[in-house]
């Protein structure tokens, strides 16, 4: 039995409302762990589940009903459908969910120890995906659509513009950038709209009472249920390590460039006398912002608001493609990704309040590795700080990630072993054929061919989302380059200062894979220092499981302990 996200979550009478605890009880294996909060709002009811072994957290309830000792409950935008039936009995219930055609047992729990007021910070989320009641579209609505790293929110803000409508579209876990509305049409209930900037578009169907609109967002031949619920005002979407301006130092918009591509960025200055030490900021893989934003969370704002303070002059800037910067981040290799980086240690040097001996390179992810090739390839790098860095070629990385998410998930050795079928089906493809359009079409007939094989064991949904990988397979100059690169090679060659963090729980770059190729690669320097943080997760949060779906639903943007480290140490050199 697959369940790619087994969700359960549980309301109580009103005197009983609060935390219980327990787990589903799956047949053949271990019980998966569960925790729910309950809270009543007025006439109704709000819920979140928390399921450690997955990385779910605060994941919000839908239709949540009470009748005397009978509860009921839904979980949206989750393949399957899951659907709860429950029975109190004083400090215990117990019932069934129902996930397509299997059904699962479950026993929970009150936790007698958690008060009212740990549940509060739970259910913003759950408030916000609750709605409130109104007429027509006009207004924002709020949508968070269940994806392979959980939840992804959507804000849609529809205005009336002459006899029709206008709006705008934003990602706030990708992106900050409101994206103009085109073609919104409203047809009595019926809801359309396209967001030609990031080729998406929805339909949807708007319920009796007003509060949601349920229907289908599209993206490049994808397909994602999704529900937006409408909002009494603009929703906080704001993590509270967010930095609020005005801020105690000074910022900057700045632009250089490399090889013919604009970089745009912002450089943020300490208060006081001068020269300070200075700091380039590269993130990691994917089409990222300045501020790194990832599942929410702003991590280089983060990040350089402490470093700042801490008297660090902080350069981070959209990559390739984003934002201000031009040129295209999926034809550009991470060697060129380490020399936009160099690009902007020497606006660094430059600068009269900089210190030109000691600027270094703070790469987290893939840019750790982008950092550990600038610093190869010029001295003008006096330090590097290399956050969640691979040691092993990108194919590896990605086999691991995969093989240990599937076992963290419990999905069973088939599923497995599926996955990672079309890993290898898109490596070969990759390795095998140059050219970019042979190459798409061998990894979608494998593709085919593994869901084929796998139809008659799995779900119809399992079977969906493997053959619509097919559709989300793009081949391009970085990811073969990607696959092909060993940071090991760069990372021998690096002889200034390294400070090389990685974190305890990280699913994505495991530290006990790691470690130790980056402790043999950096044995010859000789002012190299390799750490592991306790308890934080590849964007070092401190975290339950590890599990990337849990990353939006942790309130912490970064972890104080791993700042606070980085700062210590570049203000020690």
């Amino acid at each position: 039995m697959l369940f790619t996200l087994a969700l359960l979550g549980v309301a109580v009478l009103p005197a009983q409302q609060g935390r219980w605890e327990g787990a589903l009880e799956i047949p053949n294996q271990a019980g998966l762990r569960i925790r729910v909060d309950l809270l009543q709002r007025g006439d109704g009811w709000l819920g979140t589940i928390d399921i450690p072994d997955q990385g779910v957290r605060n994941k919000a309830l839908s239709e949540i009903t009470v009748v005397d000792d009978d509860v009921s409950f839904a979980i949206p935008g989750v393949p399957g459908n899951p659907h709860f039936e429950a029975r109190l009995d004083g400090d215990r219930m117990e019932g069934a969910m129902r996930q397509g055609a299997a059904q699962v047992p479950f026993s929970l729990e009150r936790d007698a120890a958690a008060s009212a007021d740990d549940l509060g910070p739970n259910q913003r989320a759950a408030a916000q995906l609750s709605g409130v009641p109104g007429s027509g579209f006009e207004g924002v609505w709020l949508g968070a659509p269940e994806t392979p790293l959980g939840p992804l929110r959507m804000l849609v803000r529809i205005l009336p513009d002459g006899d029709g409508f206008s709006g705008t579209f934003t990602s706030p876990d990708q992106s900050p950038v409101a994206f103009p509305l085109e073609s919104v049409e409203v047809d009595g209930a019926r809801l359309t709209f396209r967001v030609p900037k990031i080729g998406g578009s929805f339909d949807g169907d708007l319920n009796a009472d007003g509060y949601k609109v349920t229907g289908t967002f599209r993206q490049r031949g994808g397909e994602l249920p999704t529900v937006f619920y409408r909002q009494a005002g603009e929703p906080d979407l704001a993590r509270a390590q967010d930095p609020k301006r005005p801020l105690p130092y000074e910022e900057r918009e700045v632009e250089y460039s490399n090889a013919g591509v604009r970089l745009a960025g912002t450089l943020t200055v300490p208060e006081g006398e001068g020269p300070f030490p200075a700091v380039v900021l590269l993130s990691g893989s994917g089409a990222q912002d300045r501020d790194s934003t990832v599942a929410g969370h702003r991590l280089f704002f983060v990040l350089s608001d402490h470093l700042t303070r801490k008297g660090i002059a902080v350069l981070r800037s959209d990559d390739r493609g984003v934002g201000g910067s031009s040129g295209d981040l999926f034809q550009t290799t991470t060697r060129e990704i380490g020399l936009d980086a160099l690009a902007g240690v020497r606006l660094l040097e430059d600068l009269p309040e900089i210190d030109g001996d000691r600027i270094g390179l703070v790469g987290h992810s893939e840019g750790a590795t982008a950092a550990a090739i600038a610093a190869t390839e010029s001295d003008e790098v006096d330090f590097v700080v290399l956050m969640a860095g691979p040691a092993l070629p990108g194919d590896e990385i990605l086999f691991s990630q995969a093989r240990m998410l599937g076992e963290k998930m419990r999905t069973g050795d088939e599923a497995i072993e599926a996955h990672q079928a079309v890993q290898r089906a898109i490596f070969e493809a990759l390795e095998s054929e140059e050219d970019d359009a042979l190459a798409l079409t061998k990894i979608q007939e494998a593709i085919e061919a593994e869901a084929e094989r796998l139809g008659a064991g799995q779900s119809p949904e399992a079977v969906a989302r493997l053959k619509a990988r097919a559709a989300g397979v793009r081949p391009n100059r970085w990811f073969r380059a990607f696959l092909k690169t060993d940071p090991v090679e760069w990372l021998r060659q690096v002889k200034q200062p390294v400070l090389a963090l990685f974190a305890e729980n990280d699913m994505q770059v495991a530290p006990d894979l790691n470690l130790p190729p980056m402790n043999a690669a950096l044995e010859g320097n000789d002012a190299a220092t390799v750490e592991t943080l306790d308890g934080l997760n590849h964007l070092f949060q401190t975290s339950a499981s590890g599990m990337p779906q849990e990353y939006s639903s942790i309130e912490q943007t970064m972890a104080p302990k791993a700042m606070a480290r980085v700062a210590a140490w570049i203000l020690a050199r």
